[in-house]
């Protein structure tokens, strides 16, 4: 359905973007209904899933140690945004945290508003079989 919407140029932008609003709410809502909770109300499991290394609050791995142990893994219905100036290694990052998942054969879809699909298949190979890559 996501490729429709980029696909179809037939389409104005308000509601391309109304459709890829809905389409994102709806991937990831995964069936919850919003609700609100008070701070008081979240605080004692909060701090089980905090205080707990061997918890179940572990999401899925982003494929370097360190930031998982910081964030605890991605978890569903989150969404990470990874913000830095320009050249700094966005791009490799979320591609090097992507690969991890599809290793482990978990779909993985990406999106890069900066680069065309074969730059990001350069850079996955380059990743994989560790060797420079100029593009």
């Amino acid at each position: 359905r996501a490729t429709q919407v980029a696909g179809d140029v037939s389409r104005d932008l308000p509601e391309a973007v109304a459709i890829a609003q809905k389409l994102t709410q709806d991937a990831t809502m995964n069936g919850r209904k919003a609700t609100t909770v008070t701070a008081a109300e979240l605080l004692d499991q909060t701090i089980t899933d905090v205080l707990d290394p061997n918890g179940s609050t572990k999401g899925l791995s982003t494929g370097l140690g360190s930031l998982d142990d910081a964030i605890g893994g991605l978890k569903p219905g989150q969404l990470v945004l990874i913000a830095a100036r320009p050249g700094a290694g966005k791009t490799v990052l979320a591609l090097n945290m992507a690969w991890a998942s599809a290793r482990h054969r978990i779909p993985v879809l990406f999106c890069s508003l900066e680069m065309a699909d074969n730059e990001l298949e350069r850079r996955i190979l380059a990743s994989v079989c560790t060797i420079n890559v100029t593009i």
